[in-house]
């Protein structure tokens, strides 16, 4: 079954619409702090460009210091303009990007002017002034980029367009000299990216730090109490996000478990003060973590989406439909009318759940089980009205589903009877009290017995022998079919061998599988591990499954049965004519026999209809190269009938009844069978 959907969701929601506005907030604190450290290296940068222009001042050079100067002038008074508008700004305007474009020009031309200066203005042969003017040029650089590590972009724009130009053109036209500024142009340029890079990385923990305790919450607050609406608009949305996940499913649409709760005290209330009674339909699916294990969550997730509308139309009058957990729902009927109406309600609902649906371009068919508790018939508290409705449900489930059952007294007992039961299986599982008979199997063409089936029997040390029927379901609801399916097919390999190892003539051992085992995925090796444990020979070895298991994951069945062949098992459909697939996929199957059920043999003097059938199934076996067994054979008419026919092998009641291993011994010995042929 699939989780129950939390309000998670939600929450990641949020957190990335938080991370979002953290970035965003960065970003402009980056930007302030870009503006605020620019305008003390930019003021810098005009000192310095003052005093080179009085250093390389000469009559020759005047008239290009003069525009260089006030070239260099004209972008620091720009500068200082766009930090004061820059200030002058709201926080809302400082957010958008224009004013990291601005600056990045900015640095962009001021880097280029400092570079310009290094080419244009210094002089080739005087040592002194070039040693004056690179200094101050790179005490420029150097105090501009450190202000500007704050940003990367902004620091690269100017340290690049600043240094790059000049040390390019000093090492293509320079002398030796110039060549020599170059190098420590180059060196100056890495040690600024070094220093840059550990001022971002100081800085950004800085802000991480800042905004991570105190100063995100308050810029949001106050985001909010300046009006910006798409923050309002968000926290309205996870709102009401948060409260719908709060009482309703996300993935069907219907009341969550607290909803439904919410809605039962309340009808509780009504009941209480003298309402009608109120009926609680508790809704399971059946089969359907086979189905989810088979066709994946996201089909199993399209399914219930489909159930849950079908619920809802075949339902109008309910009060709630709610989805409690993975494939169960609950119907909250207030008021329910009589127990007639309420029967017809279920019956239709039950219908229209069974009409074929189309998933993901599967068609599927869906039944349920359901379980109705009422209030005050049954019950007086709203805990013991959801408890009585579940051990209705589970028995509907247990016989057979696609059905309804109202809750009783006698139910409870029951229950309580299947969970002792449960238990003591356990147990006996623990303390090695099931036993392996053996019903044989005779062969009509050698009137010997040639095979024995496996069956598994329960002695229990106060109760006796207890029937099958009473716990091989159980075992099956539970898992516990896993252990015993283990220790039959252990205790039958065991006794197949020892068989052999009194001198007796080798027969053929059949175990029955469950779809329980196959799931697993561990039966091939599980199996040949026996036969090496036992030293059996592999076509000694039959398992057998029966015909409705087929329908369960049959590829993966068939890939089961492949490697199980491969080994040199028998492998065999047993109840062979009671289901509806088995000549679809009989061929794909490599099997060696198949096992005509009981029901078809016990007609065979009845009538013409079963004799056809049981005919038809023989002439088709053979026709494929399968061998066939008849079961459930109990008087000499039907063992002519078969013979007559060319059936291969029958067991049943005339043969013999299932025994233990010693009476089978004996049979071997004497030969008693052969009296049969």
């Amino acid at each position: 079954m699939t989780p129950i959907l939390s309000s998670s969701g939600a929450a990641v929601a949020t957190r990335r619409v938080l991370r979002e506005q953290f970035a965003t907030q960065i970003a402009v604190e980056r930007t302030r702090l870009l503006y605020q450290g620019s305008l003390l290296p930019t003021l810098f940068m005009l000192l310095n460009g003052l005093v080179c222009s009085w250093l390389l001042w000469s009559p020759q050079r005047a008239l290009l210091i003069s525009i260089w100067l006030g070239w260099l002038t004209a972008l620091v008074g720009l500068r200082v303009m766009q930090v004061a508008a820059f200030n002058a700004a709201t926080p809302l305007r400082q957010a958008q990007p224009i004013w990291r474009v601005m600056f990045l020009l900015g640095a962009a031309v001021s880097g280029l002017t400092l570079a310009s200066a290094a080419i244009a203005l210094v002089p080739t042969d005087n040592f002194v002034q070039q040693a004056w003017v690179f200094g101050l040029i790179g005490a420029a650089t150097l105090s501009a980029s450190v202000a500007y590590a704050v940003s990367m972009p902004a620091f690269l724009t100017f340290t690049l367009s600043c240094l790059l130009p000049s040390i390019a053109f000093l090492f293509l036209q320079g002398d030796e000299q110039q060549r020599g500024w170059a190098w420590l142009g180059l060196i100056l340029l890495m040690a600024l990216v070094v220093v840059a890079v550990q001022i971002n990385r100081l800085i950004r923990r800085g802000l991480l730090r800042r905004f991570q305790n105190q100063a995100l919450i308050e810029d949001l607050q106050q985001a909010q109490a300046q009006g910006e609406q798409l923050n309002q608009a968000l926290a309205r949305e996870v709102e009401e996000r948060m409260r719908y996940l709060t009482h309703y499913d996300e993935l069907t649409g219907l009341a969550n478990r607290s909803l439904f709760r919410e809605r039962l005290r309340e009808a509780n209330q009504r009941v209480r003060q003298g309402g009608r009674g109120l009926a609680l339909l508790h809704i399971d699916l059946d089969r359907f973590k086979l189905l989810n294990d088979s066709l994946g969550h996201e089909v199993a997730d399209q399914l219930l989406r489909q159930v849950a509308r079908r619920l809802s139309s075949a339902l109008p009058e309910a009060d709630t439909i709610a989805r409690l957990s993975g494939d169960e729902f609950a119907v909250l009927l207030d008021p329910y009318g009589n127990l007639s109406s309420l029967a017809r309600v279920t019956s239709r609902m039950l219908a229209k759940l069974r009409t074929p649906l189309l998933v993901d371009g599967q068609e599927l068919v869906i039944s349920a089980s359901v379980g109705i508790s009422l209030l005050p018939d049954s019950a007086r508290e709203i805990s013991v009205l959801i408890s009585q409705a579940n051990i209705a449900m589970q028995h509907a489930k247990h016989v057979g589903g696609n059905n309804f059952q109202f809750y009783t007294d006698s139910l409870q007992a029951s229950t309580l009877e299947r969970f002792q039961l449960e238990n003591q299986l356990r147990k006996a599982i623990d303390e090695k009290q099931l036993q392996v008979f053996y019903q044989p199997k005779l062969c009509l063409a050698t009137g010997r017995l040639n095979a024995v089936e496996a069956l598994v029997r329960w002695k229990h040390p106060t109760l006796g022998m207890v029937p099958p029927g009473e716990f091989i379901g159980l075992a099956e609801e539970t898992g516990l079919i896993g252990p015993i399916g283990e220790f039959v097919l252990r205790q039958a390999c065991w006794q197949a061998r020892e068989w052999q190892r009194q001198g007796l003539e080798p027969i053929r051992v059949s175990v029955n599988l469950s779809v329980h085992q196959l799931r697993q995925g561990k039966l091939v090796s599980l199996v040949r591990q026996v036969l090496e444990e036992t030293g059996l020979e592999p076509q000694h070895l039959e398992l057998e499954l029966t015909e409705s298991q087929l329908l369960d994951s049959v590829e993966h069945i068939i890939a089961t049965f492949h490697q199980l062949h491969d080994l040199g098992v028998k492998l065999a459909i047993d109840d062979f004519g009671t289901g509806y697939s088995s000549l679809s996929y009989l061929k794909r199957f490599p099997v060696d026999y198949v096992k005509i059920d009981q029901t078809f043999i016990c007609g065979l003097g009845e009538g013409t209809e079963d004799a056809a059938i049981t005919q038809a199934i023989i002439a088709m076996a053979h026709s494929l190269k399968l061998k066939v067994v008849a079961e459930g054979v109990e008087n000499h008419e039907q063992l002519a009938f078969l013979k007559d026919h060319h059936c291969d092998e029958v067991q049943g009641y005339l043969i013999s009844r299932p025994v233990e291993a010693q009476a089978v011994t004996r049979l071997l010995m004497d030969d008693q069978l052969a009296a049969w042929a």
